[in-house]
């Protein structure tokens, strides 16, 4: 069993906007070269902004596809809410 785990499933699309305009802002800012581990870090975070945008509710469940590796992934709810 894969673990999948994004704090910004069940967010409003508001909130998942301002995370991924505050990943922007950051981005823009960063040197490729000197900056490269941040940069894969922000990557990751805009994947789970994405992901969290085009998740769709099932009930218990949510069902995301990744934005990186293509897969789809069943999460249960109460697992992924962990600190709510």
């Amino acid at each position: 069993m894969i673990f999948y785990q994004n704090d910004l499933l069940g967010l409003s699309r508001t909130e998942i906007q301002k995370e991924w305009n505050l990943c922007w802002e950051r981005f823009s800012k960063l040197n490729p070269i000197m900056d490269r581990d941040e940069l894969v870090e922000l990557n990751k975070r805009f994947d789970n902004c994405v992901e969290a945008i085009s998740a769709k509710d099932v009930g218990d469940y949510w069902i995301v596809q990744s934005a990186s590796n293509h897969r789809t992934y069943y999460v249960k709810k109460n697992l992924n809410e962990g600190g709510k």
